[in-house]
């Protein structure tokens, strides 16, 4: 590390550098690319969606604008979930900067083409169960993201708040899409969140 007397040493050499016009401009960074990768097709539900707006207007205020140094290449599979392998293989081989996924199967399909571009999600459930991620405080894989159903370890604290704020209640009923039932893990088993319910909520005395 330079002492004081060395930094103040080259102060002339800067100045007069910015003087005659010879100063280094900061570099400028190559353009990024944004792969999009979604189940349904494109159209039938809005691109972006009602949060990606800010999640462009957050890029902007870092300099990333797009269509001046930020694109999106698009991938839909027209609701035909088989379609997505493929899909996300494609983004990878075009050698995207990060890979943005609507819902917790298209994040399933870009965690296995990739281990290196990074995967942000929105719109997912259950990411530690599914194996996106390892632990909520180390997500240690390359995907992030939002869910809005963050799994057992949430459901258990609701369950917990239902019971303190009623302590003689008995039944319990469970409201649930009945297509987010189960569903196929990373590592190619299956999640089924109701008999993790049933006991979760059985252990506070809920039928």
């Amino acid at each position: 590390m330079g002492t004081r007397r060395d930094a103040l040493l080259t102060l002339p050499v800067i100045w007069a550098a910015a003087r005659s016009g010879r100063a280094q401009q900061p570099k400028a960074e190559p353009p990024k690319r944004i792969g999009f990768l979604a189940l349904y097709s494109k159209g039938q539900t809005p691109w972006p969606g009602p949060q990606i707006p800010f999640f462009f207007i957050e890029l902007g205020k870092k300099g990333w604008i797009l269509g001046e140094n930020l694109s999106v290449v698009e991938a839909f599979a027209d609701w035909k979930r088989e379609g997505l392998a493929g899909l996300a293989e494609d983004l990878v081989r075009k050698n995207v900067d990060v890979i943005l996924c609507e819902g917790v199967v298209p994040a399933l399909a870009a965690a296995r083409a990739t281990r290196t571009i990074p995967i942000v999600f929105y719109n997912a459930i259950w990411p530690l169960e599914l194996g996106l991620i390892d632990s909520y405080n180390r997500p240690g894989r390359n995907a992030t993201g939002f869910a809005f159903h963050a799994g057992i370890e949430v459901t258990i604290k609701r369950l917990t708040l239902l019971r303190e704020t009623s302590p003689g209640a008995k039944r319990l009923s469970w409201l649930w899409p009945a297509g987010y039932r189960s569903t196929e893990t990373l590592a190619g088993g299956r999640f089924d969140m109701i008999p993790t319910v049933e006991a979760a909520a059985k252990s506070l005395g809920f039928e």
